[in-house]
């Protein structure tokens, strides 16, 4: 998700209707701007190092293992090297 740039401010002779137009897509960009912000995982996954593999063998289930350098992902059955 991209967050598109905030409105452009009317010029300082805009009537009042243009400032109010205004007003409310700022604040409508505030609260999409809120929204973007909440969600950090859209900037940085911090994955912890281990030197050995979770309890939680699921699927899906990612580490670092910090013996091997290497990031894995369990499968389903076992652990695979992601690179």
């Amino acid at each position: 998700m991209n967050l598109p740039p905030p409105p452009e401010l009317p010029p300082e002779d805009a009537d009042a209707q243009k400032l109010r137009d205004w007003i409310n897509a700022h604040h409508d960009w505030i609260l999409l701007l809120y929204e973007f912000l909440k969600f950090p995982v859209f900037h940085v996954i911090k994955i912890t190092e281990r030197s050995d593999a979770p309890d939680e063998a699921k699927e899906g289930v990612i580490y670092y293992d910090s013996d091997d350098n290497k990031l894995k992902c369990h499968n389903g059955t076992d652990w695979q090297n992601t690179y």
